[in-house]
């Protein structure tokens, strides 16, 4: 893995790590019978908060922005994705293994580093946009998604600004995937039980892409201000709602005050003055 950054008065530090990860909190290995096709086994990464040490070796801390590049060899027959905005398989003379390389040249902070290996193929949902999943959920994923990530991602401009990473990808994850999404970035990780059929639970998405912008893009910078990463996210997300047809004004106003007495239960488990 190469971490290249510039420096004031242009020179450049390039950084090239051969490091093997063989577990610890940022690695997740699941077998066979914990994916959706109970065929191949799967591995994925989780960075956020500081799990990413166990994954290579960085400044596991927000403040500490930079770009990367890696190069991942996985046995034929497996796919590997990376939170990257450029991806390509390269030709290997190997017989049993397959070589991927991507690069993301925006700077992100180490938890936005993320990595996917397992049986996946990928659809189209948009003109800077496809999904990846397990064959097997392949068509339901895509018509699920199919048109919406773009009318997401068009409003949020309108709103914040030029979207700045590029490709906006996801990746449906196996149905043992314990959260609802995570927002690498051009590779937004989301759960299968957003797979209703009726579109109706998108809006997870929407969050996710106004991390874009809010957390991704800035950033809180120590994890004690994490609030800041999530409370304009959650502001970013409703005001993408409040501007789309089906959704508009009086369901963000739903949605929020849902949202509020979360924080007043929150509040009174945990006590006014903690």
């Amino acid at each position: 893995m190469i971490f290249p950054e510039t420096y004031e008065g242009g020179k450049k530090f390039v950084l090239k790590i051969d490091y093997v990860s063989t577990g610890g909190p940022g690695v997740c290995w699941l077998d066979p019978a914990q994916t959706a096709g109970k065929v191949k086994p799967y591995m994925y990464t989780q960075g956020q908060a500081s799990c990413n040490r166990s994954f290579f070796p960085c400044q596991d801390t927000p403040a500490v922005k930079c770009p990367y590049s890696a190069t991942v060899k996985v046995p034929k027959g497996f796919t590997a994705v990376m939170s990257a905005s450029e991806s390509r398989k390269e030709a290997t003379a190997e017989d049993d293994h397959e070589t991927f390389f991507f690069s993301l040249q925006q700077p992100v902070q180490s938890y936005l580093v993320a990595l996917a290996v397992g049986d996946l193929a990928s659809a189209e949902i948009g003109p800077r946009s496809r999904v990846w999943t397990e064959p097997s959920m392949l068509e339901k994923a895509k018509n699920e998604f199919d048109g919406e990530v773009e009318i997401f991602l068009s409003k949020g401009e309108e709103l914040f600004g030029p979207y700045q990473w590029g490709r906006y990808d996801l990746l449906v994850m196996p149905p043992s995937f314990p959260y609802g999404g995570m927002e690498n970035p051009c590779l937004t990780f989301v759960t299968p039980c957003l797979l209703v059929g009726d579109k109706s639970l998108t809006d997870v998405v929407i969050h996710e892409i106004s991390h874009s912008w809010f957390g991704n893009l800035v950033t809180n910078a120590n994890w004690g201000e994490f609030w800041l990463n999530e409370g304009f996210t959650m502001f970013a997300q409703r005001r993408i709602m409040e501007e789309l047809p089906g959704l508009g004004k009086a369901y963000t106003c739903l949605e929020a005050t849902t949202g509020l007495a979360l924080l007043r239960q929150h509040m009174d488990d945990t006590g006014e003055d903690h």
